[in-house]
C-alpha cells in the first residue's frame, strides 16, 4: 500500500499536466505503480528538499540497524529548462548532476545503517534552472534471516530463456 505525504511544509505537488502514463522501463525492477508516478513533489521557493527518519524503540531494530532506501524520480512535465539535482544519503552521495526523464521512472536505491537519525538531500547544481523533485520513497528495514538455508538442490534451474 502506498501512502501519500499531505502538507509536507516548504513542498508543493507538481501537476500532471501532461496526464502522460508513467511506463516502466523493461528492466525495472521496483515496478511501482503508473499512479504512484504521476504525482510529485518539489520544494517551494527552495532550490534543495531534506527529508529524515528515524527508527523507534517499536521496531526492535537492535544495536546496528540496516535500511535499504529506494527513491523514485520522474518528471512530468515537458520541460524546456534543465533539472538537475545531488542526491545525497546522510552527506553521502548517491548521484550527481541527476535529472529525472520525462514520464519514465528512474529508480535510486542504496544501504543505509545505523540507529540514529538518517537524512536525505536533493540539492539543485547550479546548472539547474528548476528544484529538485521526488515522486516517490520506500525504506526498507532489513534483518538477518537466521535460520538455516535450503537445501543446494532446491534451486537449480534447468532452462533460462527470455519471450
Amino acid at each position: 500500500m502506498w501512502q501519500r505525504y499531505e502538507n509536507v511544509d516548504g513542498w508543493t505537488d507538481v501537476p500532471n499536466k501532461s496526464n502522460g502514463e508513467i511506463k516502466n522501463s523493461t528492466n525495472d525492477n521496483y515496478d511501482a505503480p503508473s499512479a504512484v508516478m504521476r504525482s510529485a513533489s518539489i520544494p517551494v521557493n527552495d532550490s534543495r528538499m531534506d527529508l529524515s527518519w528515524s527508527s523507534d524503540s517499536s521496531m526492535n531494530v537492535g544495536v546496528d540497524p540496516k535500511f535499504f532506501l529506494v527513491l523514485y524520480f520522474a518528471e512530468l512535465e515537458a520541460v524546456q529548462e534543465l533539472r538537475q539535482f545531488d542526491v545525497s544519503v546522510d552527506n553521502n552521495p548517491l548521484a550527481s548532476a541527476f535529472s529525472p526523464k520525462f514520464l519514465l521512472p528512474t529508480v535510486l536505491s542504496g544501504i543505509v545503517q545505523g540507529s540514529n537519525e538518517h537524512s536525505i538531500s536533493l540539492v539543485a547544481t547550479s546548472n539547474s534552472a528548476l528544484q529538485p523533485l521526488i515522486s516517490a520513497m520506500e525504506i526498507y528495514m532489513l534483518r538477518p534471516v537466521n535460520e538455516s538455508t535450503t537445501d543446494s538442490l532446491d534451486g537449480i534451474c534447468y532452462s533460462s530463456g527470455y519471450f
